[in-house]
């Protein structure tokens, strides 16, 4: 569903972000198709134009199929304190009915400020479920389709006898949910709104959100043209928890970002994130824009890491052995680039794109001076049900990993085998984002580990190829990529095409 919002906003050089799809209906009997889209109740008064609205319509047409006929409906959004505390009763009951029965509504406080603020207080056993089950990500998706607002989150205890404690976003104490913020300060306005509120961590923003606020030093600000011939600004954030790509289209007829920016600022940027269907990975789309002075100090991350084991506990590599084995260099006669290095090229399977999706494989093939040497792989148990998209996609089902370790118990393999090699993967925010949320879950530091992408390589070195999808690259290159979408085939292909890349590193 997000997928045809974010279709009708790159149509429409993403004018109308404010748009939520509320319902969407399929009768494949009577060809039909009933488009219902919320528009806050602001615009939907005073900018909601027929002009609009027609612009709107035609951009969701281009994404039903010719053979269907497709009515849009428009629906104002409204909110109000007593809707919104209705509302989290309402997820509750649907997601956990049985801790709905122990939250009433005098439990549930909602502040308006220039966002909303909901606050649940609940017992602690109430608590600790409700972080485990990650409730305040189904509550804000839940909240996504039926308001077009923005909400902050606090999860409070309840105690007979003493305040409560609070959780997350005011004390900034770390939590699964409520991400962790940065300081900044000086702010000054450039694009857009004024921006109220704090920073999170760009590591922990590599999921579909509505509205979010990250900040860091900008890199290869550069200026480009869209298909529609509308130009935009490309480049890419770093907080030193992560990276990520950002883009900006003007509003209006001229862009004048290169005139105020420069790479190495420090800048707060609001606006969304949304997923990269094709390349797998995650994309700010910038609303606004504040120079900034950022206090450095509070993206320190001051978790107490493990070491590495002595020995491997579930997971073993094994030897690298095949009917002809592969010496990079070999293939590399003019290149320098892999001698004295090691690498480490793997890839992920997981049960989807989205925050809540699980790792179900790993494989990893360890390159030292050019030549492969070992191999990691193992399925994983999720510990939920693999869907029939994931399965057509990657072949892997319930049955291959019902008896498969859990993460927890091959991370720390994994953290050894990749210690003092630089990580390489095809979009590798993507996969690190997984490795890094689960090596922090389990206390193993993959924050600062060096790494490389051949994307990102592919993107710099490659010229005529229409996209740079791993595939696309393969076929570019002759490399043979025989079941695709299955983590070990995936990291022989990506090494076979980082060493073609590694010959024109410098």
């Amino acid at each position: 569903m997000d997928k045809l919002i974010e279709a009708v906003n790159s149509a429409t050089d993403n004018k109308y972000n404010y748009l939520r799809l509320n319902k969407l209906d399929i009768f494949s009997g009577a060809k039909k198709a009933i488009v219902s889209l919320l528009v806050p109740g602001h615009i939907f008064d005073k900018e909601f134009t027929d002009s609009v609205r027609e612009e709107i319509i035609r951009a969701v047409r281009t994404q039903i199929p010719d053979s269907f006929t497709t009515e849009v409906i428009f629906k104002k959004a409204y909110i109000d304190t007593e809707v919104l505390k209705s509302a989290v009763i309402n997820c509750l009951t649907e997601f956990h009915p049985s801790a709905s029965t122990q939250i009433k509504e005098d439990d549930i406080k909602a502040e308006e400020d220039d966002d909303y603020l909901i606050t649940i207080n609940c017992p602690a056993n109430i608590h600790n479920y409700l972080n485990e089950t990650r409730f305040i990500e189904k509550l804000d998706s839940y909240l996504s389709r039926n308001f077009c607002n923005d909400f902050d989150y606090r999860l409070t205890v309840k105690s007979d006898n003493q305040p409560s404690k609070e959780f997350g976003y005011d004390n900034r104490e770390v939590s699964i949910i409520i991400p962790d913020e940065i300081i900044v300060s000086d702010l000054r306005q450039i694009i857009g709104k004024p921006i109220k509120k704090y920073p999170k961590f760009i590591r922990n923003s590599f999921r579909d959100i509505t509205f979010a606020v990250i900040c860091g030093k900008i890199n290869n600000l550069a200026k480009k043209v869209s298909k529609n011939g509308n130009e935009f600004y490309s480049f890419s954030l770093d907080d030193t928890t992560e990276r990520m790509l950002c883009l900006y289209f003007s509003k209006t007829a001229k862009v004048t970002l290169s005139e105020s920016l420069r790479d190495g600022d420090e800048v707060v940027l609001a606006g969304s994130v949304k997923a990269d269907s094709g390349n797998r990975g995650f994309t700010f789309w910038v609303n606004d824009i504040c120079a900034c002075v950022i206090d450095w100090d509070t993206t320190k991350d001051n978790t107490v890491y493990k070491g590495e084991s002595k020995n491997y506990m579930t997971i073993e590599p094994r030897p690298y052995i095949i009917s002809e084995q592969m010496n990079l260099l070999e293939e590399t006669v003019n290149s320098e680039y892999l001698k004295d290095k090691d690498f480490v090229i793997f890839d992920l399977e997981t049960t989807g794109i989205d925050t809540e999706a699980r790792i179900i494989e790993i494989a990893a093939i360890k390159i030292r001076n050019g030549e492969m040497i070992e191999e990691f792989s193992t399925f994983v148990n999720p510990c939920i049900n693999i869907s029939a998209e994931i399965t057509k996609l990657t072949g892997i089902c319930d049955a291959d990993v019902a008896d498969a370790p859990r993460i927890n118990e091959v991370i720390g393999d994994f953290y050894k085998f990749t210690r003092g090699a630089t990580l390489v993967a095809h979009n590798t925010p993507f996969d690190m984002a997984y490795i890094k949320r689960e090596g922090k879950a389990n206390k193993y530091n993959f924050f600062e580990d060096n790494t490389m992408d051949t994307l990102e390589l592919a993107r710099k070195y490659v010229s005529g190829v229409h996209n740079y999808k791993l595939i696309t690259l393969c076929e570019h290159f002759k490399i043979n990529l025989e079941g695709a979408h299955r983590a070990i085939n995936d990291v022989l292909a990506t090494a076979k095409l980082f060493n073609i890349l590694s010959r024109k590193i410098s």
